[in-house]
């Protein structure tokens, strides 16, 4: 936070640089500081954490599997049921993140097994 005269910056740290709403969030940062008397500018820096895909249970994620080193994050979507729309949300969640700007690919694997015998 530097606050000089008039003038309020500082740093808004999202948990994701693929926020949908950080514009959102900048816009209302300066709307808000703005209705206070003295203040005339307002600089918001955007920031986001950026974690990376760290252990897994205890064991690098990679192990084993050398095509998921460079994977930062991993998404499942899973139910044990057939027909409930995960294949409609995963796709619209890998169309949803690849618009924001996030690389994206999907891997459907029915770990469950068939339903019938």
């Amino acid at each position: 936070l530097k606050i000089a005269g008039d003038s309020v910056a500082f740093d808004l740290e999202l948990t994701t640089p693929a926020c949908p709403v950080k514009e959102e969030f900048k816009k209302e940062c300066e709307k808000y500081l703005k209705e206070l008397h003295w203040v005339k500018k307002v600089e918001v820096n955007i920031t986001a954490q950026h974690k990376t895909a760290g252990p897994l249970g205890g064991k690098n994620r990679s192990i084993g599997c050398p095509g998921l080193s460079k994977v930062k994050r991993v998404i499942a979507v899973s139910s044990a049921k057939g027909g409930v729309g995960k294949s409609t949300v995963s796709v619209n969640l890998a169309y949803s993140i690849a618009k924001l700007g996030g690389k994206v690919g999907i891997f459907d694997a029915d770990i469950f097994g068939p339903s019938l015998p």
